[in-house]
């Protein structure tokens, strides 16, 4: 029998035992006796040390308590394959994750919030555009206003002179810096990616004044103090937004000048939209062609320099065209009379017209020469004299000459449908034509309907040149007052032998062909003809005394004209009847104090021109009238010439704001009841009902008061009085 203990102390008996012990005894050993008893039945007593755990931890190094049971393991043994799969995977999506991290920090930049160009700074969330000269901000615009809200992505050129950047499926805006001497010029286009878009930017009136675009029957000086809707930016008549003389070139007062492009479509209003000056571009419901359906552009050039006066010479030397030579011969015309205007084409004939002129000899007024301005011949078109009324002509204009007096007639485009020009000019195709039909495109036009010469022809323009030099020869006239070539007067619909992507080309051809005439030229509608000596017209104002085309909205006129380039004015007054019409005589015309304020004014202008029966009035009004004409011819004509012929080759205008010589002046800036004749005269004449006096403020420097003699000193106001015969003017010291 065997038997098995646990047992630390030895079995000791009498029996005889054998201790059996295998190999070499050690501390986990076990230890067995054979017994055998008397009877020779023997047992095994086996004795089995106690087990110390913590040797068997030791010895086998196990991480699992020996006395609890790991039935897990079967389990983890069978996932630890795909556990290192998965681990592998995260490991390398990881390492995926950091390389294209790093990648998209290396190579991607994020589109800034602002972009320099030059001296300026283009903010893309506000969309402001800032212009910097000598480290001072001197103009804000806001551009790219109708613009969805989003930014845009840089695209090529993009460089320190040019800003190229893209609203995608929208448009894209160009930047290009010129630094020219003395003057960073900014050329900006935006370029529509669909026919959709109409662009628009804004510049602020904010803290700064703007002047210049074109004249408008109701004139103001500076803008900000005009309010004009958006309107085609074309030449038009009075009741249109702008009137006859447009020219694309804003001025501002921080040294700030701006000149859009000839063929931009282009849009303008004045104080539509909280105090701005805003310019569009669209082909929609414009009088722009587009023919071949582009997409539109609005381009422009805004430069800065130091002041005004250099802005604006060195801008006009960039885009207009340098004054060939003084118009001596038309200014020695003034002052030119008018028959009055034309109402009763049948009480006008040969012996009225001579009537006027005796008149106009017998008042010993001055007089240069005699413009008969309407209703001479038998149908508006033909130019030649109607033969029933004006049968002997040829001796009436010879007799008027002896006056001392030459005669210039009025001349228009217009041909009435009845008239023998209009006929001639249909068989030879010398008629603007409506595109839609290849017929004339007629115009309304006074009573009647009328086709317009193509001015743009050259063989429509030698013929109307020959029917003028016709009349010249069998009449005597002297030379022609050009009248009605703004684009406002061309049908809606309308077609020239000249392609013109921009229509005021037409009022500049009309220019052009006045131009070769005989004679001095005398024009009411321009349109970058600055390099022809030519005398412009302004809108007739009527005679009222405030802006709404009355006397105060003159010198605004005048001054606009100067700084667009056209320096030789002649100021015309609307009369409501003509001296020739019984049922219209002196209740028609101006009271006295209107006449011999304006006549005041004008007497300081380049030219004259005097519509009104003078004789009409009392004795005191024809002195007065006499003393201001005489003042003109011996005084301010020779100035003029002298001024215009100093100028040279140089931008300076004869007509001159007070800030030509204090541009930093804020009370020169905005004045508009003063203007200079060249630098050393001051000009302000009253220009308020019932007044004889009023406030002239002198710019610094020492002035000499020409009217009472006294020296004052400048930069202030002083009070000068001024009877009805009298205007305040001052010459530098």
């Amino acid at each position: 029998m065997l038997q098995v203990r646990e047992n630390s102390e030895p079995n000791v008996n009498a029996h005889t035992s054998l201790l059996v012990t295998g190999g070499a005894p050690s501390p986990m050993a076990s230890t067995s006796q054979v017994v055998v008893d008397a009877e020779g039945n023997g047992s095994i007593s086996l004795e089995v040390p106690s087990i110390d755990h913590h040797e068997v931890k030791k010895r086998t190094k196990a991480t699992v308590d020996p006395n609890k049971v790991d039935i897990a393991k079967p389990l983890r043994i069978l996932k630890k394959p795909r556990e290192i799969k998965l681990k592998i995977s995260i490991i390398f999506l990881f390492c995926l994750i950091v390389a294209s991290t790093t990648c998209i920090l290396v190579l991607y930049v994020e589109e800034p919030l602002h972009y320099k160009v030059g001296n300026a700074m283009f903010y893309a969330v506000s969309r402001e555009f800032d212009v910097h000269l000598n480290g001072a901000n001197i103009t804000r615009g806001l551009i790219g206003m109708n613009l969805p809200d989003m930014l845009p992505s840089s695209c090529d050129p993009f460089d320190s002179q040019n800003l190229c950047l893209e609203y995608p499926d929208i448009a894209r805006l160009l930047i290009h810096v010129e630094q020219l001497s003395g003057m960073d010029c900014y050329n900006l286009t935006w370029e529509a990616l669909s026919h959709d878009l109409v662009h628009r930017d804004c510049y602020s009136f904010e803290n700064i004044h703007w002047y210049g675009g074109g004249v408008s029957a109701n004139q103001q000086w500076p803008l900000e103090k005009m309010n004009q809707s958006r309107a085609p930016f074309v030449s038009g008549h009075k009741t249109n937004s702008f009137g006859p003389v447009v020219e694309r070139f804003w001025l501002a007062s921080h040294g700030v000048g701006i000149r859009v492009n000839d063929e931009s479509p282009l849009f303008v209003s004045i104080n539509e939209d909280d105090q701005k000056l805003c310019f569009e571009a669209t082909y929609h419901d414009s009088p722009f062609p587009n023919p071949k359906e582009e997409l539109p552009k609005l381009q422009y050039t805004l430069c800065a320099a130091v002041d005004m006066p250099s802005v604006h010479q060195k801008m006009m030397d960039k885009f207009s065209k340098k004054l060939r030579a003084v118009p001596q011969q038309a200014l020695s015309k003034s002052p030119m009379w008018s028959v009055p205007a034309c109402s009763r084409k049948s009480t006008f004939n040969e012996t009225t017209l001579l009537q006027f002129a005796s008149a106009i000899r017998d008042s010993k007024l001055g007089a240069n020469s005699l413009e008969i301005q309407c209703d001479y011949t038998t149908s508006e078109g033909d130019v030649a004299f109607d033969a029933e009324r004006f049968s002997n002509i040829a001796t009436t204009i010879s007799r008027i000459r002896d006056f001392g007096m030459d005669v210039a007639v009025g001349i228009t485009l217009f041909m009435n449908t009845d008239s023998k020009a209009f006929q001639e000019g249909l068989r030879n195709q010398y008629l603007v034509e409506d595109p839609r039909s290849q017929v004339p495109g007629l115009t309304k036009w006074k009573d009647g309907v009328a086709g317009l010469l193509d001015v743009t022809s050259s063989n429509a323009t030698s013929w109307f040149l020959s029917q003028l030099k016709t009349l010249q020869n069998t009449s005597g006239v002297s030379f022609f007052t050009f009248d009605y070539g703004q684009v406002s007067y061309l049908p809606v619909e309308f077609q020239t032998m000249e392609d013109l992507r921009n229509p005021c080309t037409f009022t500049q051809r009309y220019v052009e062909l006045a131009d070769k005439t005989n004679g001095p030229v005398i024009m009411r509608s321009a349109f970058q003809s600055q390099d022809i000596p030519f005398i412009v017209q302004t809108i007739p104002k009527t005679s009222v005394w405030g802006y709404e085309n009355g006397l105060k909205s003159l010198i605004p006129t005048v001054l606009t004209l100067s700084i667009l380039g056209y320096p030789f004015t002649m100021p015309d007054l609307e009369v409501r009847g003509q001296h020739y019409d019984p049922s219209c005589f002196v209740d028609c015309l101006p009271d006295k104090e209107f006449l011999l304020r304006w006549l005041g004014v004008i007497a300081f202008f380049p030219a004259m021109k005097i519509n009104v029966p003078i004789w009409e009035y009392d004795q005191e009004t024809v002195n007065i009238a006499d003393q201001f004409i005489k003042f003109h011819q011996e005084t301010i004509a020779p100035l003029v010439v002298k001024v215009a012929t100093e100028s040279g080759n140089t931008t300076a205008t004869v007509i001159r704001p007070l800030w030509w010589t204090a541009s930093s002046d804020p009370v020169a800036q905005s004045m508009d009841s003063e203007f200079l004749i060249g630098n050393d005269m001051l000009v302000a004449p009253v220009l308020d009902l019932g007044l004889v006096k009023r406030q002239v403020y002198l710019p610094e420097g020492k002035w000499v008061d020409q009217l009472h003699g006294t020296t004052v000193n400048g930069g202030a106001w002083v009070e000068c009085e001024a009877s009805l015969n009298q205007v305040p003017y001052f010459t530098r010291a």
